[in-house]
């Protein structure tokens, strides 16, 4: 058996050409399937890029009617609590206030008589002490 080099060299070169002929071909399936992806990936990115804008509308404007009707709520809560406080303060209030009313009537109507009880005791003191400058000018002149 006889081996034929130059054969075997021309069956190397066409091996050789082969594998790198289907290396070539893998590689240029390898990069249009990696273009794909790629030209996929960047379709989604545009539609969710484009998307995006009305997901942050939404998003903001679901989170302002969240905020409007806790706010409300909290407005209401806060009304009737107030309300509350309001009449707890006006129920304690208000006997005192009586209390107090009862109190202070009396003392005004006191206070009421009191200018005429001082005008009578000016009178009083005024005349007698017109009385008496009228005894010490009496006086006066009978020692004269």
């Amino acid at each position: 058996m006889s081996i034929d080099v130059r054969k075997t060299v021309q069956d190397a070169a066409y091996i050789t050409v082969g594998v790198g002929v289907i290396g070539f071909q893998q590689a240029r399936e390898r990069r249009r399937e990696t273009a794909g992806k790629i030209s996929t990936q960047a379709k989604h990115t545009r539609e969710n890029l484009r998307d995006l804008p009305k997901d942050v509308q939404t998003t903001v404007e679901n989170t302002t009617k969240d905020v409007r009707k806790t706010l409300t709520t909290a407005r209401s809560k806060a009304r009737a609590r107030a309300e509350a406080l309001r009449t707890e303060a006006h129920s304690r209030v208000e006997p005192l206030v009586d209390d107090l009313r009862d109190r202070v009537e009396p003392l005004v109507e006191q206070l009421q008589t009191v200018p005429d009880q001082v005008k009578q005791v000016v009178e009083t003191g005024t005349a007698r002490v017109q009385e008496l400058v009228g005894r010490t000018d009496g006086a006066s002149r009978s020692a004269a």
